[in-house]
């Protein structure tokens, strides 16, 4: 916390302050621990993720702290439609590098929770944007083909990297079609492994 402070303020600690702080966060929390373990202190409560608003400002929390931790090198569509459930990550030069140079766009995305991605993949040589849905929720078609729209040029299009789940495929789906039918933007899409982690099929 003491560092995040910091990078918000726009100050820049010394090492030596920086460690020192750390060593007493570390302190408070083996002190902290230490007494939960031998019942001197009540559990922490348990925070709900699961139910729609919280869900939601859990998802806008992941989001702003990536974004913080990387401002130079990514930014989100406007806060308007940020805060309608259009959570969108971009490449921070998208505008130039892709769109203004007739560069194919890539575009993924998902259920959030499943951090770093799909935010994390954002960038240079990897994907223009990211499109970040509730937890475990998949995004809505509104944001995806916001996010087409936002960074793709109807000369070079978009490619869509779909996960294999039912969700993810119908929304993904339905703003591809909306992007070629009202914006003229050509859209592929590419379906890739589950997004869900499964053991191995027996072998009968």
């Amino acid at each position: 916390l003491p560092r995040v402070q910091r990078v918000a303020s726009g100050t820049s600690p010394s090492s030596t302050t920086w460690d020192r702080d750390a060593s007493l966060v570390n302190l408070r929390r083996m002190a902290s621990i230490s007494d939960l373990l031998c019942g001197n202190a009540d559990p922490p409560p348990v925070k709900r993720i699961l139910d729609a608003t919280t869900g939601s400002k859990l998802t806008e929390e992941l989001i702003d702290a990536t974004l913080l931790l990387n401002r130079d090198a990514l930014t989100r569509l406007d806060d308007t439609a940020f805060e309608k459930g259009v959570r969108v990550v971009l490449r921070r030069d998208y505008a130039k590098a892709v769109k203004a140079a007739n560069k194919v766009a890539v575009i993924s995305g998902g259920g959030s929770g499943h951090e770093p991605a799909h935010a994390g993949f954002v960038g240079e040589g990897l994907l223009t944007g990211a499109v970040c849905g509730d937890v475990f929720a998949s995004p809505s078609a509104k944001a995806v083909l916001a996010a087409i729209v936002a960074c793709s040029s109807p000369k070079a299009g978009c490619l869509l990297v779909v996960k294999n789940y039912t969700g993810d495929r119908l929304n993904f789906g339905i703003a591809a079609e909306l992007a070629a039918s009202r914006h003229g933007i050509p859209v592929e899409t590419v379906y890739v492994a589950d997004d869900v982690a499964l053991p191995p099929r027996r072998q009968e």
